[in-house]
């Protein structure tokens, strides 16, 4: 049995340092929780990705160099959100990416 993937991931950052992401939750009432995975290159499946934390409840996770020591606001970063039930988690994923905060600040040319 395949999980569906999570739709509506965003990614913003948060006080500069920290990456806030947010999703909805899963239609399907067998998933008991998500895990969130980052990289700072692109990835298609869990085990290419970084974990980083399971969340049984919320729909939201605040990534800090607390919980990945690697975060710096100088990279982009790539996410992805992937539900588990009592037997399997989701391990084709589609990331999304967040910019670099310099990247985003940089003034446009025209």
């Amino acid at each position: 049995m395949d999980l569906e993937e999570i739709e509506d991931i965003s990614l913003t950052w948060n006080d500069e340092n920290n990456i806030l992401v947010e999703w909805t939750h899963s239609a399907e009432s067998s998933v008991r929780g998500y895990r969130i995975y980052i990289s700072d290159v692109d990835f298609e499946t869990t085990s290419n990705g970084d974990f980083v934390v399971e969340v049984k409840a919320s729909n939201s996770f605040l990534i800090t160099q607390g919980n990945y020591q690697p975060l710096k606001n100088s990279s982009a970063w790539y996410v992805a959100v992937t539900p588990f039930d009592d037997l399997f988690e989701r391990e084709e994923v589609k990331t999304v990416m967040l910019l670099s905060l310099i990247h985003i600040s940089e003034p446009t040319r025209p």
